[in-house]
């Protein structure tokens, strides 16, 4: 349990540092949330019903944190889309891909 808390308080802390550094400090914070799901590393997800918007990171893989960290970066960029009004924010089209290129220059990441 102290693990997962860890691993959860980490993230957050992270996405408030990459909302500063990488996103200007624009971004919304959402709720993220561990998951043990096996289908994905990460999702980024709005509720059809209510519109609010949530992250989930999967804990099911001992991932390094280099690799929760560029996870974590992947949904953000979706998250960053959505705000600003992409119409394919869920996708990995053009827009995304120039936020991937861009993140990759700055963090040396590849999200």
């Amino acid at each position: 349990m102290r693990k997962t808390y860890r691993k959860l308080q980490t993230l957050k802390n992270l996405w408030h540092e990459y909302n500063t550094l990488v996103f200007g400090g624009v971004l919304e914070y959402v709720p993220i949330m561990l998951t043990r799901a096996k289908k994905y590393y990460g999702y980024y997800g709005v509720t059809d019903s209510s519109q609010k918007a949530s992250m989930y990171i999967s804990g099911h893989w001992n991932k390094p944190i280099e690799e929760l960290r560029a996870t974590l970066l992947h949904e953000m960029v979706h998250q960053s889309l959505h705000q600003s009004g992409e119409p394919d924010w869920h996708g990995h089209g053009d827009p995304f891909l120039r936020e991937q290129r861009r993140i990759k220059e700055l963090t040396g990441l590849e999200i």
